[in-house]
């Protein structure tokens, strides 16, 4: 089990210019047609890192199990619970 201290440290982690592979089901286009269609398919669906900015991200509340969080990102940037 996490502190709300020792999570909010490990989000700090995540904070600056990073590079992340968008999801399979995003709408990147690969070859013209977008992700998620190929991936709903159970075809192979291989996106390529993209450079993106976390500006802000702040841990809010923490209850052993569930994070609230707020963050300020560069467009393209994914976020998943």
């Amino acid at each position: 089990t996490f502190s709300l201290e020792q999570l909010r440290q490990a989000a700090g982690k995540f904070l600056g210019t990073i590079q992340q592979v968008p999801p399979p089901f995003s709408a990147k286009k690969i070859a013209g047609v977008p992700a998620y269609k190929m991936a709903r398919k159970n075809q192979p669906v291989e996106l390529k890192p993209k450079q993106v900015e976390v500006k802000e991200f702040e841990i809010l509340d923490f209850d052993g199990e569930r994070a609230h969080f707020t963050a300020w990102v560069s467009s393209g940037t994914y976020l998943r619970s």
